[in-house]
């Protein structure tokens, strides 16, 4: 029986060590049984549609001999990967669709780079945990529905500015911000997880529609802003250190807030939970505010209620 793999073992030259050296039958039956076995494990054409198996692994590993992905998920490393910056595996992309949408998958690590993001496209930390983008990551005023599951600490600006009132961005991990950790401008978001900003406050939402689950902190400044749109808060702890009047908890100038199960805790005696200069609507149920008004206290609504009056 002729063997197909490799082909060059059909050709050997028989060879001895002397006449006295017998080749017998079942010394080639047993080499003829190692190729079919090789042929039964691999294949009688490992190498496919390729020259060669060396060919197929070089499609298969990086240089550094790290696994390359499928097509539609982009590794991103500091080493080993088929990408050391996120920013390059996204543009690395060009047919991203709704049918067709692209995962960056990215290793433990600090990646210093500004990210623009491309619609369709998801960034996905292995270690959320371990994984940080230093520099601000924005949409850049262009439609993205995307998922992010990743940390941002960013020392200047916003740490997510999302500025297309078409984008539609899910998100779980921490964000720390300068100004502000959370900027958004008529986009659809919503947040997982712990945000603080240094000034200003954790969240701006002009014309947006927001909702966020977790923490969120500020040092120099009222929590968060809610100009238009809708803000909703569910199961949130909400906290600001600021010892100035103008530290309440929320900004509220427009559109809807929406409070489930918070928690405010501002510094000064005289500031206000939730401010507003004229009636805005705002719905709370079971929201705990060591400022209610004028008074300094303590006070869990449990019924909730609505409240459609100037809350100054």
């Amino acid at each position: 029986m002729a063997s197909l793999y490799p082909g060059s073992l059909d050709s050997f030259a028989p060879k001895t060590d002397g006449p006295a050296q017998k080749i017998m039958a079942a010394h080639v039956n047993d080499l003829q049984n190692s190729v079919v076995a090789i042929e039964t494990e691999l294949g009688t054409d490992p190498a496919g549609s390729l020259v060669n198996l060396k060919t197929r692994l070089a499609v298969m590993l990086t240089a550094a001999g790290g696994l390359i992905g499928p097509e539609r998920i982009k590794t991103v490393a500091k080493s080993g990967a088929s990408y050391t910056t996120i920013q390059s595996a996204i543009n690395a992309i060009s047919d991203a669709a709704a049918n067709k949408i692209y995962t960056v998958l990215v290793f433990p690590g600090e990646y210093n780079e500004a990210i623009t993001l491309k619609n369709y496209v998801d960034i996905i930390a292995i270690d959320p945990e371990s994984t940080k983008i230093l520099q601000q990551v924005t949409d850049n005023e262009s439609t993205v529905h995307c998922y992010l599951n990743i940390n941002i600490y960013t020392s200047s600006g916003s740490g997510l500015l999302i500025l297309s009132s078409d984008s539609v961005i899910l998100f779980k991990g921490d964000i720390h911000g300068y100004s502000y950790a959370v900027s958004v401008s008529g986009a659809t978001i919503k947040i997982t997880g712990n945000l603080t900003a240094a000034i200003y406050s954790a969240i701006e939402s002009i014309d947006g529609n927001v909702t966020f689950t977790g923490t969120a902190s500020v040092v120099a400044s009222h929590i968060m802003t809610i100009e238009n749109g809708s803000l909703n808060l569910i199961n949130t702890s909400l906290s600001t250190t600021y010892n100035n009047i103008a530290g309440y908890g929320i900004r509220h100038f427009g559109g809807t807030l929406i409070c489930r199960d918070t928690k405010i805790i501002c510094t000064h005696a005289s500031t206000k939970s939730i401010y507003a200069s004229s009636a805005q609507n705002a719905r709370c149920m079971s929201v705990w505010a060591n400022r209610d008004d004028d008074a300094n206290i303590t006070q869990l609504i449990t019924g909730g209620f609505n409240f459609d009056a100037n809350v100054q």
